[in-house]
């Protein structure tokens, strides 16, 4: 091999390791097929913020005669929700193109589609940096809709910017996120539960892993919209002002970010477990030193010595809408 190949080579791997969406495809793709069971149901309780949200801006863009049907574009759609809800109650006043890297969850999107005999939507595999290439889809949709997404993508003004691309002028995005990390404890809990807790079972200090992770994130390329110490977290927009710079940063009008305090409801604590570890992650052996940990906590969240496992679990949440408009031309 030549020197120059060799050097090609060299720097495209360098680029594949600084790539922190590899790392969450492969990850996703392995938890896909339970995320339908465990996590797809305690979702679609917050959908209903969203799907109200959509419901409006629908009515808003038929009276502005932008679309007929509105097309809406939801990424990260997962098993295909909400957009199969609004399929099924608007039918023909809406079509519904979904997309997920996550192969697993367009397949479960696709067979629950068939199911229900919904004829106005369509899934594919995509990230959100495919629709830089989507040439067809530039100024396409009425509506981009992302639930629980934007807070974990690498460089979320880059995301905001392709979302923004592909609607129509007047177009509107609208977006579900979580909220205040202290308004929903039980996450928080459940991502310490495997941070603080080894392979082994005994305590561990998770500042090292945080650090390599940022580090591989804030290398990755990014717009000079991006803050230089923004990185992928569930409660990235713990600030409603954050979300609210981001959208502007992106090229948003008319933004605007509701806080919204909800309950969720569990059937049971491995229900909880599933949502957290759909898959096992991690060496056999790790998960039940973690499960332990999480049961600990939450009994003490709840106020409880020990918590009845089989008994369903009411637990608070916090998320922020965002919602813009693509300027006219």
């Amino acid at each position: 091999m030549s020197e120059k190949g060799s050097t090609t080579e060299k720097r495209g791997r360098e680029e594949e390791e600084k790539d922190p969406l590899k790392d969450t495809t492969a990850e996703w793709n392995a938890i896909g097929p339970k995320y339908n069971k465990y996590i797809a149901d305690v979702m679609a309780q917050g959908s209903t913020l969203v799907y109200d949200k959509m419901l409006a801006y629908i009515e808003e863009l038929k009276q502005d005669k932008l679309d007929s049907p509105i097309q809406i574009l939801d990424v990260g759609c997962g098993p295909g929700e909400p957009s199969l809800t609004l399929c099924r109650k608007l039918g023909e006043k809406v079509y519904c193109t979904g997309v997920d890297l996550v192969q697993p969850m367009v397949e479960e999107a696709k067979r629950r589609q068939k199911e229900n005999s919904i004829t106005n939507a369509e899934f594919h595999q995509k990230s959100d940096a495919d629709l830089d290439g989507m040439a067809d889809w530039e100024n396409k949709f009425g509506i981009v809709n992302s639930s629980l997404v934007v807070q974990y993508v690498p460089h979320a003004v880059t995301t905001l910017k392709r979302f923004r691309r592909v609607l129509k002028p007047g177009g509107k995005v609208v977006l579900l996120v979580w909220g205040d990390e202290d308004k929903v404890p039980w996450l928080s809990l459940g991502k310490s539960s495997w941070a603080l807790t080894a392979p082994d079972g005994t305590p561990r200090d998770p500042a090292p892993d945080r650090a390599a992770k940022k580090q591989k994130v804030l290398e990755a390329k990014g717009t000079e919209e991006e803050d230089p110490d923004d990185t992928p977290d569930c409660f990235r927009y713990g600030s409603a002002e954050k979300l609210k710079k981001h959208l502007e940063r992106a090229g948003f009008g008319d933004v605007q970010v509701h806080t919204e305090d909800l309950k969720l409801e569990f059937p049971n604590f491995d229900a909880l477990w599933g949502f957290f570890n759909p898959a096992g992650f991690g060496p056999e052996g790790w998960a039940p030193h973690v499960k332990k940990v999480l049961l600990k906590s939450i009994s003490s969240l709840l106020g409880q010595e020990e918590l009845d496992e089989t008994k369903p679990l009411t637990l608070p949440a916090q998320v922020q809408v965002g919602l813009g408009t693509k300027p006219q031309a």
